[in-house]
């Protein structure tokens, strides 16, 4: 049911939902820049599929998202990855491929940050407060 209310109001256009976790509607947004200030929670987290290689500018526009948790495998980040919102309050990265966090990441609403399963070596370069 709440699959139906989420795709009720822009059916054909998944950047505009507040909720993605669907494998084709994700990487659609993501690799298209289709991302919006509609989407507060993303799930990446499937098994047999293609990972998506992501730049900052697919979730640029996504400044009210909540709730993020990224499957190991499922993307491939740039140098230039940050994590968009100040709102993000969930962080799973178990597939995160960096070194680093970014050292912009917006960390001041953070609740939950899960970092098993990936290529981390320190979280940020300098001081963060956490």
């Amino acid at each position: 049911m709440g699959w139906a209310i989420v795709r009720e109001k822009y059916p054909e256009n998944p950047g505009e939902w507040s909720r993605l976790w669907e494998y084709e509607d994700i990487k659609s947004v993501l690799t298209k820049n289709m991302g919006s200030k509609n989407i507060e929670g993303m799930i990446l987290n499937w098994t047999q599929v293609v990972p998506i290689q992501l730049h900052a500018e697919a979730f640029k526009k996504m400044n009210q998202l909540r709730f993020l948790e990224v499957g190991p495998n499922m993307v491939e980040l740039s140098q230039d990855f940050e994590l968009p919102s100040h709102e993000l309050r969930y962080l799973d990265l178990g597939g995160y491929n960096l070194a680093s966090m970014p050292s912009n990441s917006h960390v001041d609403n953070l609740v939950v940050l899960r970092l098993q399963g990936n290529y981390l070596r320190h979280l940020w370069e300098g001081n963060m407060g956490l």
